[in-house]
């Protein structure tokens, strides 16, 4: 089947201006601090990133170019080669030349010959030196198109939603005011009063309009945010198929779900997540002949995206000897680690179990680079090597939401403190007295309708300070459910149901298992949204993951 590029050519074009841009800027940035070695190191992954989408695409001349000037920065970054004027040049012709050909993409136009420039670049590569005569590299003048399309960034449509957030939060103060205004005007008896106070059901008609808009703007919005997978998932086949080729293996590769849609922002840092999991795939899972599948699979608010290979798997006895010679974690650590646990070592920036560094993979950083992005989103990767319905390989799952606008949330009280559990999670909540909770091998379990299941206090397992129960007093518990296993969580008390915007945790919160983002409520409060799944992991681990 003919690989169809044309509808992801604005996706292309939009994401590789942002990336000309930077890169022209930090061409200029190594001029002035060649010593910085963040700039080899943002000027490397930059090119590297624009000669695998056009690789991708198709566009093999912008392709070869970007490659030309990796090679040239990672001899600038090993000090193999000298920084001098003329490199600087060649570099920012390179940039205008690339800008150039993006355009004429844009265009639907011939890509330009800059055969010149290209030899240009390979000769500092090969002789670490270069003379570029007046008329190479020089870039001709485009012609200025006016544009048919808007470029919105992500950051702008996060300000609108901000905006939004705003206006819900003052529909819900109008909501608390007009309620007992209402009750008063239906309780009085004096006519004369109700006639007066006539225009209180004028403004419930008018209040009940704003909030019918205000839901149609948050669809509008939303909808605008939303993006399907296949705009990502069909640039894979021709990457898994040029990576096999190179590396000389025969892979089948299969697609799943990719009419599922997510929000722009998530689908932004997906691209760059699942090419490193692809990329790891075809490396280290697949030896000499295998299969690779992409999927995605949609569960309430969330998606779940794997990318499973049928190889060899993880070499569990190879990743604790790396993890030990790289200090990533002592012996008496590694000790008490459970499968699972030793998988998740991976995600550790210096961790990587390939001798040889290559241009597919090797340098340790692909996998933590993955994390990161989940973590950033609200999400979770889950690792399952071998596969237990074949017996081998492995599977990397993303956990993601659908949207990072609105969510369905539980807004409980724990030990004086306020939390919202998604409801995606939520069983129902259940009413209990101490005598329905029982130790069962040292483990807490809640009598609920004749059946015993795990027991939690939120506040213990948050390490929030709480007085024990006293009495025969009735409490609250949430039935939640995770990997298809319903725990009971203890709390103090519920207050209620909402439709919150939820924001992404800040940097210093991210790394931190139990929070999955953050909320405002209608008072003016910002509150955590719970990660289930990982708080029960870290509570309950042993019990949760039995399986292994």
């Amino acid at each position: 089947m003919a690989f169809d590029i044309s509808k992801f050519k604005d996706l292309f074009v939009s994401e590789n201006e942002t990336k000309l841009e930077e890169l022209s800027r930090d061409i200029l940035r190594l001029e002035e601090t060649p010593l910085d070695p963040s700039v080899y190191e943002v000027l490397m992954r930059t090119a590297h990133t624009i000669k695998g989408s056009s690789a991708t695409m198709g566009y093999q001349s912008m392709a070869d170019l970007a490659h030309a000037l990796e090679d040239c920065i990672v001899l600038l970054e090993k000090r193999e080669m000298a920084l001098t004027a003329s490199c600087v040049t060649i570099f920012l012709a390179t940039a205008d030349a690339l800008r150039a050909s993006l355009l004429a993409v844009k265009q639907d136009a011939p890509l330009p010959d800059f055969s010149a420039l290209l030899t240009s670049l390979r000769n500092l590569r090969s002789a670490h030196q270069a003379i570029l005569t007046p008329t190479e590299g020089i870039v001709p003048m485009p012609d200025i198109v006016t544009p048919d399309t808007v470029k919105v960034s992500t950051e702008k449509l996060d300000d609108l939603m901000g905006l939004f957030e705003e206006l819900l939060m003052l529909r819900l103060k109008l909501g608390a005011i007009l309620e007992p205004v209402e009750e008063a005007v239906r309780s009085t008896n004096d006519p004369v009063l109700r006639e007066r106070l006539y225009f209180v059901h004028e403004f419930r008609g008018l209040f009940s309009e704003m909030s019918h808009v205000l839901s149609e703007y948050q669809d509008a919005l939303l909808s605008i945010r939303l993006v399907t997978l296949d705009q990502i998932f069909q640039q894979y086949p021709r990457m898994v198929r040029d990576l096999a080729n190179r590396e000389g293996k025969r892979i089948q590769f299969q697609t799943h779900g990719e009419d599922i849609a997510l929000d722009r922002t998530v689908i932004g840092g997906l691209g760059g997540a699942l090419t490193h999991l692809l990329r790891n795939a075809v490396d280290h899972g697949i030896q000499e002949e295998g299969k690779i599948v992409l999927s995605a699979v949609r569960e309430k608010d969330r998606v779940r995206v794997s990318v499973e290979d049928d190889g060899a798997g993880i070499d569990y006895a190879r990743v604790r000897g790396v993890a030990l010679e790289r200090g990533v974690i002592t012996p008496e650590e590694l000790s008490t680690l459970s499968l699972s646990g030793v998988a998740e070592l991976l995600f550790h920036p210096n961790m990587t179990t390939t001798e040889e560094v290559t241009d597919v993979s090797g340098r340790g950083v692909g996998v933590s680079a993955v994390y990161s992005f989940v973590r950033e989103v609200g999400g979770r990767i889950d690792i399952v090597s071998p596969i237990p319905e074949i017996g081998r390989g492995a599977r990397f799952t993303l956990d993601l939401p659908i949207s990072l606008a609105t969510i369905r949330v539980l807004i409980v009280d724990v030990a004086g403190y306020t939390f919202a559990i998604p409801f995606e999670h939520i069983v129902r909540t259940h009413a209990y007295g101490p005598r329905d909770i029982s130790s069962v091998a040292h483990q807490k379990m809640l009598l609920a309708d004749g059946v015993l299941i795990p027991f939690v206090e939120l506040a213990s397992l948050l390490g929030l300070s709480s007085r024990e129960h006293e009495g025969e007093g009735s409490l609250t518990a949430v039935l939640v459910e995770s990997q298809h296993r319903v725990v009971g969580l203890g709390i103090t008390h519920v207050s209620g149901e909402q439709d919150l915007l939820i924001k992404s945790l800040p940097p210093l919160l991210r790394d931190m298992r139990g929070f999955s983002g953050s909320a405002l409520l209608p008072d003016g409060r910002t509150i955590l949204l719970l990660d289930i799944h990982g708080l029960l992991i870290a509570a309950l681990g042993d019990i949760l993951k039995r399986e292994e």
